[in-house]
């Protein structure tokens, strides 16, 4: 009995030995507004591919290049304005731009290059898109940006396009490969065959890729 107690003693010293060993050692930083944020509240953290650390926040986006931040909203010379400097979510479409969801629920695009913002229906040249309201933003595998509506549906665009101005919309509303169950789309999913799964609250959507800048929607089911 002594003997097991003795193996178990020397088990514990040895697992209490790699433990420690295997602690990672780690150092927390605090940034605020004196370090340069232009706000203290901030709502999306997200990495671009050139390394920049980008944070939206209640007054504006920052960029973080690991020793300073530098800030940006529209000045008052600007062409378009933000019509909310909350910023809620960020996506970075990797060819220089940010794309942004703001309070009011409206879409933007930031220029990394001119530092200047467009709003989504001037991008699309499309006003009636002035009345949706989005609440998410979704980067597919294939670099398109996809974008939630409150109550009209999902809108596709590619960013890479030189024809920026046409866009994808898929709604209760639109008949054959652009009909969807229902207009609220409560979660998105892309598979592993970069199939798009959308769940309502009136039933199931998979869009499935065409060629071209297209896709398919087909019914899986409904309530």
């Amino acid at each position: 009995m002594a003997a097991k107690k003795h193996h178990i003693l020397i088990i514990a010293l040895l697992l209490s030995h790699f433990i420690t060993r295997a602690q990672i050692k780690s150092r927390i930083d605090y940034y605020g507004t004196e370090e340069g944020l232009s706000h203290s509240i901030i709502t999306t953290v997200i990495k671009d591919k050139e390394g920049f650390m980008w944070m939206g926040s209640w007054n504006g986006i920052n960029r973080f290049d690991g020793k300073k931040f530098v800030s940006y909203k529209p000045s008052p010379a600007d062409k378009y304005q933000l019509e909310n400097n909350r910023i809620d979510q960020l996506v970075d479409d990797g060819i220089g731009n940010l794309w942004l969801k703001a309070y009011e629920g409206h879409i933007y695009k930031f220029e990394k290059g001119n530092k200047k913002f467009y709003p989504l229906y001037v991008l699309l040249d499309d006003n009636s898109l002035k009345n949706i309201r989005f609440y998410k933003l979704f980067k597919t595998s294939n670099g398109l940006i996809w974008m939630l509506s409150e109550n009209d549906g999902i809108y596709c665009i590619n960013p890479k396009s030189g024809r920026l101005n046409k866009y994808l919309h898929f709604s209760k509303k639109l008949s054959g490969p652009y009909f969807l169950f229902s207009d609220k789309v409560n979660f998105f999913y892309e598979d592993q065959n970069h199939h798009i799964w959308l769940g309502t609250d009136r039933g199931l959507n998979c869009l499935i890729a065409q060629s071209g800048f297209n896709y398919k929607s087909v019914i899986t089911g409904s309530k």
